[in-house]
């Protein structure tokens, strides 16, 4: 079997066994959170050994030609040598300016940092706090445009990031903050004229309203169409926006449903009310963020009922 090291110590692999899931039964603490190529929270360095493309996927070039790859998801067939990141290679700092409940459990979050041209409005970038715990979060708003970040962050009993945020950050806290990465943005290149079908649940709705921002603001010419679902009516969020958006733009709709309602929102399953919206398939393009198995479910649905595959492009929130 092959040996990887790392911190100048060796540990076997198994046979099909990931660098990440064989440093864990190893009980070795190794930044994640996925653990399925998806947020780049374990982004590594190979310094000795041999790297296969598939290692790579996701990254952007820069990091490809310097060697960075994802542990969990290489499998090794020969004796490699790995270490963590350079900090100047995937670390920008980030300051919180606010923080604010939406909800009942979701925090409205927004940064300072620089550069703020490159955070692309609907991607997710990597939160890491002074704790080295690392946590994936979209881009709810069009930074180079307000000034700041905007994430919207689901607070759950148990989860170490956002505990961390309400219990113990500061205004003022320093964080670092990498990315961004996904699939989730407004592109145009050519300007064309064509529907665009924005779907969430929960906090899958932050990268929908910056990639409805942003086509705006491109002035797009075609109808944007936002669909928040949640499973009760406290789970609606930034009603008053939106409606106030569809106001301001007679080519963008806002619409909202629920499971359990009372009254307030219709009483529907987001995916009826996508399907009930898909009403022209050869020219939309359709945006789906939100927890794994919905987003998922979500897609099916759409890729079922006659959408382009190329034409729909999803976020799971793992």
């Amino acid at each position: 079997m092959p040996f990887i090291t790392f911190k100048d110590t060796q540990y076997e692999l198994l046979e099909d066994e990931t660098i990440l899931a064989c440093l864990t039964r190893h009980q070795v603490s190794y930044p994640n959170s996925c653990q399925s190529g998806v947020c780049q929270s374990c982004i590594s360095k190979l310094t000795d050994g041999q790297m296969k493309p598939d290692w790579q996927k996701g990254l952007k070039e820069n990091l490809k030609v310097q060697n960075y790859f994802l542990p969990c998801i290489a499998k090794p067939i020969s004796d490699i040598t790995l270490s963590l990141p350079q900090a100047q290679d995937i670390n920008d700092q980030a300051s919180i300016i606010s923080k604010e409940l939406l909800t009942h459990n979701v925090l409205k979050l927004t940064l300072k940092t620089d550069n703020l041209a490159k955070w692309i409005p609907g991607q997710y970038i990597n939160l890491v706090n002074p704790n080295n715990i690392i946590r994936s979060y979209s881009i709810a708003n069009i930074p180079k445009d307000d000034g700041f970040i905007e994430l919207h962050i689901k607070l759950r009993p148990d989860g170490i990031m956002s505990q961390w945020l309400i219990d113990e950050a500061s205004l003022g806290s320093s964080i670092i903050i990498r990315g961004p990465n996904g699939d989730c943005f407004y592109i145009n290149i050519d300007k064309s004229a064509f529907d665009i079908l924005l779907v969430g649940t929960g906090t899958g709705l932050a990268p929908l309203i910056a990639i409805a921002k942003a086509a705006l603001k491109l002035n797009h010419q075609g109808t944007i169409t936002l669909l928040h679902g949640g499973l009760v009516e406290d789970d609606i969020y930034y009603v008053k926006e939106l409606a106030s958006l569809s106001q301001q733009y007679n080519n963008f709709i806002y619409k909202n449903c629920v499971l359990k309602s009372t009254g307030q929102y219709p009483e529907i399953s987001i995916d009826k009310l996508m399907l009930d919206k898909l009403t022209n398939l050869k020219n939309t393009r359709i945006y789906i963020c939100g927890p794994e198995v919905t987003t998922k479910d979500l897609k099916k649905k759409a890729f079922m009922a006659g959408a382009a595959l190329q034409h729909i492009y999803s976020d799971a929130f793992i």
